[in-house]
């Protein structure tokens, strides 16, 4: 518990007991192994969501078509890493906490432009969920277009602004972008 301002304490943390020290590192040795969601293969996700019973209630078609797109989710992610290397605007490098986003949304998009990775940005958590949401975008040469919808204080609390631009841009990925240009990014 600690004060944060004010006057009654504030509990925090989970608490945990352990009967042994034994038992405390075997719950730490455990909790160690657990690869985070970007490390972990396909096939290891695939395999705990059919022990889970993720996939009990679907037919055997919606199963293979589930599993192939963690299939290709997990190869489009690394082609997208591999062409960026970083963040496509901050040039963060810390490839980990970077969210792989389809320019042209998955639900527009034809199956080679699902997994073609120009189709895509490394983007930081915030970006990403501008980016998809239509509220940023970015032009012909690079530069972000930023939506009216979003007001200067938020702009100023997640560190957007109009000097942002993307790292490097080519023909093959500004197709895409004219696309999001026109459908997702809300201009007005």
């Amino acid at each position: 518990k600690r004060l944060h301002g004010g006057e009654q304490p504030i509990p925090y943390g989970v608490p945990f007991g352990f009967e042994t020290k034994q038992v405390m590192r075997e719950f730490l040795n455990k909790l160690a192994a657990i690869k985070p969601y970007y490390m972990r293969k396909p096939e290891s996700e695939i395999a705990d969501a059919k022990n889970s019973g993720e996939f009990e209630q679907l037919t055997e078609t919606e199963v293979e078509r589930l599993i192939s797109c963690r299939r290709g989710q997990g190869k489009y992610r690394k082609d997208l890493i591999d062409l960026w290397g970083k963040c496509s605007v901050t040039e963060c490098k810390q490839v980990e906490i970077l969210r792989a986003s389809h320019i042209k949304p998955w639900r527009d998009a034809t199956n080679y432009e699902r997994l073609d990775p120009y189709n895509g940005l490394l983007l930081t958590p915030n970006l990403d969920t501008l980016f998809d949401s239509g509220m940023i975008s970015f032009d012909s040469t690079g530069n972000i277009l930023i939506s009216t919808v979003l007001d200067q204080s938020t702009l100023m609390a997640l560190n957007v602004n109009s000097g942002l631009k993307l790292s490097t841009l080519n023909t093959k990925t500004d197709k895409y972008l004219k696309y999001h240009r026109e459908f997702i990014f809300q201009s007005e």
